[in-house]
């Protein structure tokens, strides 16, 4: 029947196909740009993190040397004289681990700031739970490193010294995985083929 339909029908409904299928692929254009103008801005935004997340991880690492460097002044086994020369040490030693620790708690008060920041504006890769979670660990751990230093001479005491650097290795390893949770979510926002080139370069 449709053979019996006049020339003038035949082309409206081939122009009327023609038309969809242009339409759709405009569509399916102009929502991939952007799309992809969403994510390029969302990764320059979340970018800004990255620097903080280093500065975390040094200041941390920081902490641990000076811890180390307080244990190995314990072990030398010196008098509870405040005028020996070890202890005088010891005591700036421990000036210098509070002054980090208070660098550490203001660096991640500084990330958390900036995600609270995004989160407000609608960046949909700030509201990310398993990152969160970490920022409330290291926030946890680090009050629990401030608590156990609260007594003035707590740098004479072996186990105070045992329970702050099993604090740090995992405060240590918290921070260090800030980085892969922005890894994380940008792959799983990729299409599948571009999500193994990307993942293949990150971690190549």
């Amino acid at each position: 029947m449709r053979g019996n339909w006049p020339i003038r029908v035949k082309v409206f409904i081939c122009l009327g196909l023609l038309l969809l299928v242009v339409t759709l692929l405009a569509f399916a254009g102009l929502y991939g740009s952007y799309a992809y103008r969403n994510l390029v801005r969302s990764l320059r935004d979340r970018g800004a993190e990255l620097p903080i997340a280093a500065k975390l991880s040094l200041q941390v690492s920081e902490l641990r040397i000076t811890l180390n460097g307080l244990h190995e002044l314990r072990t030398c086994g010196f008098p509870l004289d405040d005028e020996t020369i070890a202890a005088r040490q010891t005591l700036l030693c421990r000036d210098k681990f509070t002054l980090e620790l208070d660098n550490v708690r203001q660096t991640l008060k500084e990330y958390r700031t900036r995600l609270e920041a995004k989160i407000r504006a609608g960046s949909r890769m700030a509201d990310n739970e398993k990152e969160w979670r970490t920022v409330d660990e290291i926030e946890r751990t680090l009050s629990r490193i401030h608590h156990a230093k609260q007594d003035s001479s707590w740098v004479f005491a072996s186990e105070n010294l045992g329970e702050l650097k099993t604090e740090l290795d995992d405060l240590q390893q918290l921070v260090a995985s800030l980085p892969s949770h922005l890894h994380d979510m940008l792959i799983d926002d990729l299409p599948s083929e571009l999500r193994v080139v990307l993942s293949q370069h990150l971690t190549g």
